[in-house]
């Protein structure tokens, strides 16, 4: 189990997360863990701190989680190894 969570996904205008994946958005708000959620539609990540703030998250614990939606497109793809790159540099 993983400790800082990495979803790839659609945040909705009620906050939600679109789809299964959003499941998995409210078990990591629920267990108050460091959630970051890359936003397909505006090309963005964003952190949980009682609201969506738009953020540059990196890998910081030993352990974490990656979710997200099978329809992964180019700039989800970028986000991913960028989020690698910056994180273990």
């Amino acid at each position: 189990s993983g400790y800082q969570v990495f979803v790839i996904g659609s945040i909705q205008e009620d906050g939600s997360v679109k789809g299964g994946t959003g499941w998995a958005v409210q078990l990591a708000k629920m267990f108050n863990r460091p959630l970051y959620v890359f936003d397909q539609p505006s090309a963005k990540w964003f952190a949980w701190k009682d609201g969506w703030q738009e953020d540059s998250p990196r890998i910081q614990y030993e352990t974490f989680v990656g979710s997200g939606t099978r329809y992964l497109n180019d700039a989800g793809r970028a986000a991913i190894e960028k989020l690698f790159e910056e994180s273990f540099v």
